[in-house]
This record gives structure tokens, C-alpha cells and sequence, in this order.
């Protein structure tokens, strides 16, 4: 018998006492192999990481270290962050206050005190203006003043576009916030060769409408367009409107929500009987000054449910800002940005060659690779906190960005994960079961693909059903 044979039978025999040896990424390496290596990607970068979080071993790279544009992945960041430091039954409160108070007359003017809560509606406000005059306050002279002293310098970021600005995703945050930033303009038909009629949703609000429509005869072309101003609420309406036709919304972020949040606090008092003086401006609280009412936020908990959920851009960037003051942080967006690196950081997360400029991955100057992002959420696992974060994120083909991708695959109802998406981008990050019980974390990210984003997704699914069903490496 040669030589070559007996090595043969050999190897066999070995192979059929303890099976064939799996290859050096298992059968995972290769299945994702085949995913990325598609022609339909081919014309843009994607980039995969997957990790055990029960070791913290990487078990799968593709471009891992490739520094990306994370999207609204970024938001898992951010998210974190405020629910390990101010804890999930956290509340943020908007105050009234006055500088003194004599027989229902204020001293000065009212106060209106924020401090950072995304979810400030109008009809607080009116909730708001109801505990003022019960508390006995029936003059108010010096008329209402907002107080957003709490952050400094601009409400922008760097690296977004001015076409987001007037729309609410590229809402400004600020420490006073009213409906997120966002009006509802509503344009119907007037008469024949006249301007059509142009209302919002917040009537009291002291908006600058140029009406520059025209009303059509019935039949006619409708087409219209709504602007704004960058650093103003000036909106300008400009089309036709056909006679007859259903009314048009359109849905436009305003700028400086602490003015109209008191001109329409002011409005809501005198609803009530309360004299107030026509003054509406800016200023800041004296310390000594009374509270005399407030209102107070969902709990951390619902706050971060919703932002992951929907992905809410104004509220993550609210939430990297507050979180930063709370941890003793200066007050403009750069000392939040400062804090933030260093929170990754001490957790053994470094920053070297990436790159947050904020909170909510609106911006095109955010720097991650996929392995960052995949360490991130396997850190998660092992805080105390991790099934309240777990359950604020989308679930696949159940709710919130995910609610209607991946039905009817193994990931419905089961796969956790925050989805990010721009122009050209679609990215995926979060947590896939297996049926041994464990839980892997992973990120898909992908930037400058130029096949249908459905491609996109269907090889995020293909990525994620592998994670889950195929063979890890030894």
C-alpha cells in the first residue's frame, strides 16, 4: 500500500470518528461571503461585524474596520448613553417661574424654564397655563419671557444640509421644544384668480406667511410649494390650487420654539382670565426666582422608546445634550460631543480615526465602522439596563422603522435592531437569537449603492438569517 493511500484512509477514518473540520469562519464566514460578494452591491461599500457579546469575540468581518456613515444607528449610541447615566424613570421639567409674586400679581415677567424635553406639545402648555392660575397668579405684567440658557451656541450640527433644516427630521433643538419643532400648513382653494387660504396648526404663533398662490378654475393644474427661511419663520407658499381640489399639507420645521412656546403660554393664560403684558422675548431666570408651576416629561424610558422606535433626529440630539450637562459637561453641543467620546471610551470603546459629530446621524461628518457599532451593542448586554434598551428598539416586522420589512422571514417578531437610512445609505444594528438561546450583535452597514434600496434590505436579511441559522467558527 503506498504511502499516499494509507494518508487517505486516514483522513477518512478521522473525518468519520468526529465529523468533517469546519472551515476557519464556519459555515457563517461563508454564507455572509456570498451576500456581500452580490453584483448588485458591488458598486458601493458594505461592511458587517458580528459579535458574541458572552465574550466579546468578533465572529465575523467584512470591512469591519472600515470607518462609515452609520446613520440613525448612531441613535443606539445616544440612547445608551442617556439611559446608563440619567436612568430610565428620568424626567425632564419645564418650569414657570417669577422673580416675586404679591396678592396674584408677578413682579417682572413669567418665566418659561427649559430643560430639554423632546416632547413638549402645545396642549401642555395649556395643562401649563391651568396649574399657573390655580396657583393664584392673576396678573402677569412684565408678560412671558423663555428661559433656554441651558445650552449655548447653535442648535445645528455640522455636516448637515441645508435642505434638512426646514423639514422635521432637520429640526434645531433647543432646551424649550413645542411639537417637535414641526407646524402643519394647510392650503385650500380660495376664489377663482385669487390667493388660495394658507392656516397652521398653531394659530397663535407669530409665523410670517408669504401667500403667493394662485386659485384655478376647477379642473386646473394644483401643484404647490412651502419654503422657509432658513434662520426665520417666514414660510413662503408659491403654486396653484384648483378650485374645487382637497386641501394640501405640508409639514415644516419652525426655528426659535422657545418664542412661540411663550407667546403661545401667554395666549393660553389670558384664555383663563390672567392678565399678561404683550412683552414675548428671551431671557434668563434669576436663581433666586419661585416655581410656580411645571410640567413634567414622559419617563426616560418612553422617551427612548419612541426616539428608536421612529427614530426621532430632535429628540437623540436633545438627549446627547441634556445627558452631557447632567454628567457635568459645559453647555454648548461640542462640551455634550467632548463627554460622549469620553463615556465610549471609559468603556472601552475607543474613538481613535472615527469620528461623532451628533447625536441623531443626520450627519454626513459621522465616522463608525461596523466592528465599533457591533461592540457597542454587545457592551449592552451586560448592563443592568439591557432588556428596557433591548425593548426600545424596532422590532422586525412587528413595529416602528422595521414594522414592515422582513415579515414573513425567520427575523419577524424576533430580530431587535435600529435601522439607519440617507441618501445611498442603509444601515442595520442590533441583536439576533439563536435557537440555542444565545444572542449575537451585529451591524450591517452599507454607503453608495446604486441598486434599489430593496436590494439593500434584502441582503441585510440575508446577512441577519445567517447570524441566526448558520454555523459559528470554533
Amino acid at each position: 500500500m503506498s504511502r499516499l493511500v494509507r494518508a487517505t484512509i486516514v483522513a477518512i477514518l478521522v473525518t468519520l470518528l468526529i465529523g468533517p473540520v469546519s472551515p476557519a469562519l464556519g459555515d457563517l464566514g461563508s454564507a455572509i461571503d456570498a451576500v456581500v460578494a452580490r453584483e448588485s452591491l458591488a458598486a458601493g461599500l458594505v461592511g458587517v461585524a458580528v459579535c458574541d457579546p458572552a465574550t466579546s469575540a468578533m465572529l465575523y468581518e467584512h470591512n469591519g474596520a472600515k470607518a462609515m456613515l452609520p446613520a440613525s444607528t448612531m441613535k443606539t449610541i445616544s440612547c445608551a448613553y442617556a439611559l446608563e447615566t440619567l436612568g430610565p424613570d428620568h424626567r425632564f421639567r419645564t418650569t414657570a417661574e417669577v422673580e416675586a409674586l404679591e396678592q396674584g400679581a408677578v413682579s417682572g415677567p413669567l418665566y418659561l424654564v427649559g430643560s430639554g424635553d423632546p416632547f413638549t406639545h402645545a396642549s401642555d402648555l395649556s395643562a401649563l397655563a391651568e396649574s399657573i392660575a390655580q396657583a393664584g397668579i392673576t396678573s402677569v405684567p412684565g408678560g412671558v419671557v423663555a428661559d433656554v440658557s441651558l445650552f449655548s451656541g447653535r442648535r445645528w450640527r455640522g455636516g448637515w444640509t441645508a435642505d434638512d433644516f426646514t423639514y422635521g427630521y432637520g429640526a434645531w433643538p433647543d432646551a424649550i421644544n413645542l411639537n417637535r419643532q414641526t407646524t402643519r400648513l394647510t392650503v385650500r382653494p380660495g376664489a377663482v384668480d385669487g390667493p388660495a387660504q394658507v392656516d397652521w396648526d398653531i394659530p397663535e404663533a407669530p409665523f410670517e406667511i408669504a401667500n403667493e398662490t394662485l386659485t384655478v378654475p376647477e379642473g386646473g393644474h394644483t401643484e404647490l410649494r412651502v419654503d422657509r427661511s432658513l434662520d426665520s419663520n417666514r414660510f413662503t407658499v408659491t403654486g396653484t390650487i384648483a378650485l374645487g381640489a382637497e386641501p394640501r399639507a405640508f409639514d415644516r420645521s419652525f426655528v426659535d420654539p422657545g418664542l412661540v412656546a411663550a407667546t403661545l403660554l401667554a395666549a393660553r393664560l389670558r384664555d383663563r382670565g390672567v392678565e399678561v403684558g404683550d412683552h414675548i422675548g428671551y431671557g434668563e431666570a434669576p436663581p433666586s426666582a419661585l416655581e410656580v408651576a411645571a410640567l413634567e416629561s414622559l419617563p426616560l424610558r418612553e422617551i427612548l422608546d419612541v426616539t428608536l422606535k421612529i427614530s426621532d433626529n430632535l429628540a437623540a440630539e436633545l438627549l446627547v445634550w441634556t445627558t452631557a450637562i447632567e454628567r457635568g459637561s459645559g453647555p454648548s453641543f461640542a462640551d455634550a460631543m467632548g463627554d460622549l467620546t469620553r463615556w465610549l471610551e471609559a468603556r472601552g470603546m475607543p474613538m481613535d480615526g472615527l469620528r461623532l459629530a451628533d447625536g441623531s446621524g443626520l450627519s454626513r461628518y459621522d465616522y463608525l465602522t461596523p466592528r465599533f457599532l457591533a461592540r457597542h451593542m454587545a457592551s449592552m448586554v451586560e448592563s443592568p439596563l439591557f432588556s428596557i434598551f433591548r425593548d426600545c428598539l424596532p422590532v422586525a416586522g412587528v413595529d416602528g422603522t422595521l414594522g414592515s420589512r422582513f415579515r414573513g422571514s425567520i427575523l419577524e417578531g424576533k430580530v431587535a435592531a435600529k435601522t439607519g437610512s440617507l441618501s445611498r445609505v442603509a444601515c442595520l444594528t442590533g441583536y439576533a437569537p439563536r435557537d440555542d438561546g444565545s444572542l449575537l450583535a451585529f451591524a450591517v452597514l452599507s454607503s453608495g449603492h446604486d441598486c434599489p434600496t430593496e436590494e439593500v434590505y434584502r441582503a441585510q436579511e440575508d446577512i441577519i438569517a445567517a447570524i441566526m441559522t448558520e454555523g459559528l467558527p470554533e
